[in-house]
């Protein structure tokens, strides 16, 4: 019976519990006009709805992959975004086209009747892959382009794979523009092609 009540005290008293580790919060890099290889030829009139995540990227979670485990997919639990990743995605994609563009103006959230495109942006991974001394980030997307009419355009996927000499997290969110504006210039040189 004191073996019992021992235990309930050091239960009670929080004897012996770990702290939880501090949550860290994360952005992505602003686009600078020196990103934007490839220009849009595109004229004004482009609406971007939100982009569309699927699974576990609904969360804000940054996921990672270890090596030799490839179908499993890890969420860090304190290494966050610091929105929800549709949101802080379709900012990132607009600034981008706003800098590939003509006009600062022919971006919009909402599609309305001036609008000449639609963009529907579908990311289906986002992930960090660690190797033993290095890591690598895999980002997929889906990129849709309809006209006023409810023509298609473009449908098509997108992926960029980067490796990088460092497992810091920190570091590894910083490299994230790259695969993002890799997937952006494919999508404007198919879109110059139209």
């Amino acid at each position: 019976m004191k073996l019992f009540y021992l235990i309930f005290m050091l239960l009670l008293t929080g004897c012996g519990s770990v702290s939880t580790p501090d949550s860290h919060y994360y952005r992505l890099t602003d686009i600078k006009e020196d990103d934007v290889i490839v220009k849009a030829g595109l004229d004004a009139g482009i609406a971007v709805a939100q982009v569309k995540v699927s699974g576990l990227l609904q969360n804000r979670n940054l996921l990672y992959v270890e090596q030799g485990k490839p179908n499993e997919i890890i969420p860090f639990h304190y290494h966050l975004w610091h929105e929800s990743l549709p949101k802080l995605l379709t900012r990132h994609f607009i600034d981008y086209l706003k800098l590939a563009g003509d006009s600062d103006n022919i971006i919009h959230y909402k599609y309305t009747a001036d609008h000449n495109y639609r963009l529907q942006l579908s990311v289906s991974k986002m992930e960090i892959h660690y190797l033993p001394d290095a890591s690598s980030l895999l980002l997929k997307v889906s990129i849709q382009m309809v006209d006023k009419k409810g023509v298609m355009l473009l449908n098509k996927d997108y992926s960029s794979v980067k490796s990088y000499k460092t497992r810091d997290i920190y570091q590894l969110v910083t490299h994230y523009n790259e695969v993002l504006i890799d997937v952006y210039s494919q999508f404007i040189k198919d879109v110059n092609l139209l």
